[in-house]
């Protein structure tokens, strides 16, 4: 296991070996690359780039507007406090993997990008009650992301928060609609018991 800590300036750091790798930021805008294994990846303060690779990564930007891209494997993303991107590009040897983003909250300006061919091809909210309505406050939402070549990626968005959360005690996830249009998505939805 090898370790890449930064300083409280700018650092690019960028592992070398094909192990497990450990990348640490600090204050500053800083830029974390992993490579072949499965490296834990965290930004700290400071509007970070942070890209995993390949391998089953843990990436974690902190406080800042981050930019977080697992690349192939399934990867965990935590984006922390901030307005933060999670970056979904042509994943030509990641079919069948799972991805999650722990704390995606469109409240905070949390955004998906989608590139080089990749779209969303379904949605699904899990843990739904009988109505539209949940009462637990962490309804998960599963998407199906599928590249040009055909090859398939879940997404699972955990402990979501939508811009109509309110501090009542129900929460109503079937804005899902309105969420997805703000990612460019328009479609039917599927929604799962």
């Amino acid at each position: 296991m090898a370790y890449y800590n930064g300083t409280s300036g700018d650092s690019v750091i960028v592992a070398d070996g094909n192990g497990e790798d450990v990348l640490k930021g600090d204050a500053g805008n800083d830029r974390l690359n992993g490579t072949h294994g499965t490296d834990r990846i965290k930004g700290g303060s400071g509007n970070d780039n942070l890209a995993g690779q390949q391998g089953n990564d843990y990436l974690q930007g902190d406080a800042g507007d981050d930019i977080l891209f697992g690349g192939s494997g399934s990867d965990f993303l935590f984006g922390g406090y901030g307005a933060d991107k999670f970056v979904f590009d042509d994943f030509n040897h990641s079919d069948g993997t799972n991805d999650i983003i722990k704390d995606f909250k469109l409240t905070q300006g949390d955004t998906l990008l989608l590139k080089n061919g990749v779209t969303i091809t379904a949605a699904v909210i899990t843990d739904l009650p009988d109505s539209l309505y949940a009462d637990n406050e962490r309804p998960d939402i599963r998407i199906t992301l599928t590249s040009d070549n055909g090859s398939t990626q879940q997404l699972w968005l955990a402990d979501v928060m939508t811009e109509k959360d309110n501090a009542a005690q129900d929460r109503q996830i079937a804005a899902l609609e309105d969420y997805l249009e703000s990612l460019g998505y328009t479609g039917g939805l599927a929604f799962a018991a």
